[in-house]
């Protein structure tokens, strides 16, 4: 049967006899400016892989073998042994399972929160008690009272603020947010409350009945007024002798200070890689104050415990990763039980540090130097 091809004379009709005058259809991409096209995109793509596999850093063949990129912290884990004015001096072991915050009384008695109770531990750990919780408490305060048995504790628990006696009944409670709210830090001075929310980057501020007196922090372009930078549920606050209230502004890293009115008095503190900063993104994580009225701050990430004066001026080291016992191997990791490691902090009328373990379940007790011998 005849064909009729395309690209052929419409009248030229051919056999088979005539096959080898066949014209052959060639493809449009092999005329010859096209197949320099091809030729030269192979040779391209050949090159790009040869350099490719010649600046794998990874591979066994990489050009030069540079060093794999990796995180060196050893700069900042190292702390001159000029610096710590703390040794470590006893470990308090503790019951709870998920500890999340200390805080100390007047007369010693250690109280730590978690695990939907509160634990009461005597300042040499020798016995403890404990008072069960219907939620999962977030952070701790004791309130100091004229005399020992007037103390009350404060417990963040969820969207509430429950008040506890040293014998652990509630005396009061009340709600203090909403589902979106965390609960991160409580401060108390006479009938002032403040508690830091997390969750909605502000502070408030309620009486001791948990009346809703007023709220800081919230953004305020009209009074340069920025808010709080929250990008962790670590959002602390303290309030000194002078009745000034301390809100740790972690995402600025930095500390300020407001009047119970919440208006900005002043600030310090900085981010940075040098031991008086404060490394990473969010830091510090928590703060306490001392009996002389000096801050005590924790920084996660990378853990280190420092002092700084009372205008914010650095002093010494309390602990860093080393006295704390965090492997070099584990800074920085957020897996697993590594994200246990912030460590709350307290301090003690002897002005002994207390530092919350959780990741070991246990409370490091570090005293200043120079005490050991008198202790």
């Amino acid at each position: 049967m005849d064909e009729q091809l395309s690209g052929a004379p419409n009248d030229a009709v051919h056999s088979d006899a005539d096959h080898a005058h066949r014209t052959t259809i060639r493809p449009a991409w092999a005329s010859a400016g096209n197949v320099l096209v091809v030729v030269v995109l192979v040779v391209a793509l050949s090159v790009g892989a040869y350099a490719l596999f010649q600046m794998d850093s990874w591979g066994e063949n990489a050009a030069g073998k540079p060093e794999r990129f990796q995180l060196d912290l050893a700069g900042q884990m190292a702390i001159p042994p000029e610096l710590l004015a703390y040794a470590r001096q006893r470990t308090l072991e503790i019951s709870l399972q998920r500890p999340v915050a200390i805080d100390v009384s007047a007369d010693g008695t250690i109280y730590v929160a978690g695990d939907r109770a509160v634990e009461r531990l005597d300042p040499d750990g020798s016995s403890s008690t404990m008072t069960q919780l219907e939620n999962q408490p977030s952070c701790l305060v004791v309130a100091v009272g004229g005399n020992p048995e007037a103390e009350s504790i404060y417990v963040g628990t969820g969207q509430d603020v429950l008040v506890l006696n040293r014998a652990g009944d509630v005396l009061r409670q009340w709600t203090a947010g909403n589902s979106d709210s965390l609960l991160s830090g409580i401060a108390v001075a006479g009938e002032d409350v403040f508690v830091a929310d997390a969750g909605h980057r502000i502070v408030k501020h309620f009486d001791t009945a948990g009346e809703l007196i007023g709220t800081i922090g919230n953004t305020d372009p009209d009074r340069q007024m920025p808010g709080f930078v929250v990008p962790s549920p670590c959002f602390d606050v303290v309030i000194d002798r002078d009745s000034v209230l301390h809100v740790v502004n972690p995402g600025m890293r930095r500390v300020e200070a407001y009047d119970f009115e919440g208006n900005l008095q002043a600030f310090w503190g900085r981010g940075g890689p040098a031991l008086p900063d404060f490394f990473g993104c969010c830091n510090p994580a928590r703060v306490a104050l001392t009996r002389d009225g000096w801050f005590v701050t924790s920084e996660k990430g990378l853990p280190r415990i420092k002092v700084y004066s009372s205008v914010g001026d650095f002093q010494h080291v309390v602990a860093g990763p080393e006295q704390l016992g965090v492997a070099a191997s584990a800074i920085g990791d957020a897996r697993g039980n590594q994200s246990e490691r912030v460590f709350d902090i307290a301090v003690n009328e002897a002005g002994e540090v207390l530092v919350l373990d959780a990741h070991n379940r246990q409370v490091i007790v570090f005293q200043p130097l120079g005490e050991e011998s008198e202790s």
